[in-house]
């Protein structure tokens, strides 16, 4: 009777602490969800806190064990059914509630890029901030805090931050490591960005992409920015051999005027008679353009196709 009794109480203590535990689960949840701003809390201070967690559920468990007389009343089996069948709902309710994150995550992207647009950056910043801290795998959220941190705050060592994190998304590395690229041609690292643009275009061919038009897409922007950083490295030859490859991959995909920068690149490339209908059609383009949307890079190439052509 007595071994009865300890194993009925063992699985007792086990209970309440699987409870606990999934209740901080649950908890956690609801403050990514809710909390106005995400705290960087250092990860051996959330396993102590689970730790002690655990602890106070155990002890706290020798005190709330049902008295083992009663351990085959009428009382006690109902009162078992009802709490195995709340533990299935806790458990439900906490699968379902993780599995929402990346959808919040999304929709408070979308408000911080709402934000962004009408040149907001202080007001859209918690958004991604909150929308990266939810969904740790959204890429859309660390380029937008890494665009801001290069672009607004100048602040390159949270940009380069950022951009690190995304990278170690493998799926989505070839996003991260292009936009990185930019960042290096920026500050005058041309052959960092070179090295980025390579390592893009490694995992781009090791993804499976959705359609062979996602895929010319995204080769032709890698290209393109490949012949920025030439350009930028005073290598027009390597220029605009990598430009042609970009002409290639845009014009099947058919996006080709998306990127007024490519035609911007054609045109300080070409001879000045050549070159002069592309420096049209590169102001043209880049009109369609918000101003949240220019980068600086955007608008230093822009200005330098404005004098040539003046």
């Amino acid at each position: 009777m007595k071994s009865k009794n300890f194993a009925i109480k063992t699985g007792q203590v086990l209970f309440v602490t699987i409870n606990l535990a999934g209740l901080l689960l649950f908890a956690d949840f609801l403050y990514k969800v809710f909390a106005p701003q995400p705290l960087n809390v250092d990860r051996s201070i959330a396993l102590l806190s689970l730790m002690l967690a655990l602890l106070l559920a155990v002890y706290g468990a020798k005190f709330c064990l049902i008295n083992p007389r009663t351990h085959f009343s009428r009382e006690y089996f109902i009162a078992k059914r009802f709490y195995f069948l709340g533990n299935v709902v806790l458990l439900g309710v906490i699968v379902a509630s993780w599995h929402t994150l990346p959808w919040f995550s999304k929709k408070n992207h979308n408000k911080g890029e709402e934000l962004y647009a009408q040149i907001k950056v202080n007001q859209a910043l918690p958004f991604f901030i909150k929308s990266h801290h939810q969904d740790r795998n959204n890429t859309d959220a660390i380029l937008a805090l890494a665009r801001i941190y290069s672009e607004d705050r100048l602040n390159d060592d949270l940009a380069k931050m950022y951009y690190e994190r995304g990278v170690e998304n493998k799926n989505d590395a070839y996003k991260v490591l292009n936009n990185m690229a930019l960042w290096h041609i920026k500050n005058g690292k041309y052959d960092d960005a070179i090295t980025r643009l390579m390592k893009a275009q490694d995992n781009l061919t090791n993804q499976v992409v959705q359609n062979d038009d996602d895929l010319a897409v995204h080769m032709g922007i890698i290209e393109k920015n490949m012949a920025w950083a030439y350009w930028k490295k005073n290598e027009p030859d390597v220029a605009r051999r990598a430009l042609s490859k970009a002409e290639i991959f845009l014009s099947q995909s058919g996006k080709i005027s998306e990127y007024p920068e490519y035609y911007c690149l054609k045109s300080l490339i070409l001879p000045v008679q050549e070159g002069r209908d592309y420096a049209f059609q590169c102001n043209k383009e880049y009109a369609n353009w918000k101003e949240s949307d220019l980068t600086s890079l955007d608008r230093e190439l822009l200005q330098e196709t404005k004098e040539r052509y003046e």
